[in-house]
């Protein structure tokens, strides 16, 4: 009897705390040894992990250490079948799955697909071939419409990532004042403004008013200069106006120049 390792994936987050995808693809590989007289050893798994390549890789394994301890387990002849429920959840670049299956076919351990033809058939390799190839295709596509969401996102001055400055709120995207925190970030830059007061006498102020910041016990000057250096509170984002400013063009960049006078003195 064959003994079988099998190798599951969810590339999202969301996939990876639900389960359902991986509930699936055990149930995939643990009928498939089953019939096919495999001894299943060992189910490892990736959860929220991309099939394609990251920044500065060659092939989509080396961010994975998973797939390399399964490299590893090979040499040492640790198991003779790798079982995953389709080929694009070991990867979804053709190259890394050629070198993969080579490298693993080196050691004397064979990928078994439950979906898929296999074997060492010219039609087999074929199939593979083509997939992987067409799993690449995909996977680009989707980032490719994901890159031009984006940017027609910017372009509408919608938020596209991270959460809305303090003093803003989001919905679908779109920014708006926060009820409770504009106005904190209002009296913020009239203190800088009018009263002259630095970040760390703003910031003693608000924590003796007892006002607090989003994420924090308590404001520190660090936190109230990144406040009064953000111009996101003039109505840009991106480099274009798209949701309501809290403060004018004009008083910002006055705090602006008091903070740098300060800095300098």
């Amino acid at each position: 009897m064959s003994r079988a390792k099998a190798y599951l994936r969810v590339s999202t987050t969301g996939q990876a705390e639900k389960g359902t995808s991986l509930i699936e693809q055990r149930e995939r590989v643990e009928t498939y040894c089953r019939v096919h007289g495999h001894d299943l050893v060992e189910v490892v798994e990736d959860r929220g992990v991309s099939g394609g390549l990251s920044e500065g890789d060659a092939f989509a394994w080396e961010s994975r250490p998973t797939v390399i301890k399964l490299m590893d387990d090979a040499e040492t002849g640790l198991y003779d079948v790798l079982v995953v429920a389709k080929l694009d959840r070991l990867a979804r670049d053709h190259a890394t799955q050629v070198v993969l299956r080579r490298m693993l076919a080196r050691h004397g351990v064979s990928i078994h697909s439950t979906v898929e033809t296999n074997g060492d058939s010219a039609e087999a390799r074929l199939q593979a071939n083509l997939l992987s190839s067409v799993a690449e295709y995909e996977r680009e596509l989707i980032k490719s419409r994901l890159r031009l969401g984006k940017a027609r996102r910017k372009a509408e001055g919608r938020l596209v990532h991270g959460r809305a400055a303090y003093g803003y709120m989001t919905n679908g995207g779109h920014v708006s004042p926060h009820k409770a925190e504009a106005p904190v970030v209002k009296l913020m830059f009239a203190m800088a403004s009018r009263d002259r007061r630095s970040p760390g006498r703003i910031a003693k102020h608000l924590n003796a008013e007892g006002i607090p910041p989003r994420a924090a016990t308590q404001w520190t000057p660090i936190t109230v200069r990144q406040i009064l250096r953000n111009d996101t509170y003039t109505g840009m984002r991106y480099g274009v106006r798209g949701h309501e400013a809290l403060v004018s063009r004009r008083a910002f960049n006055e705090v602006q120049k008091l903070i740098e006078a300060r800095r300098k003195r």
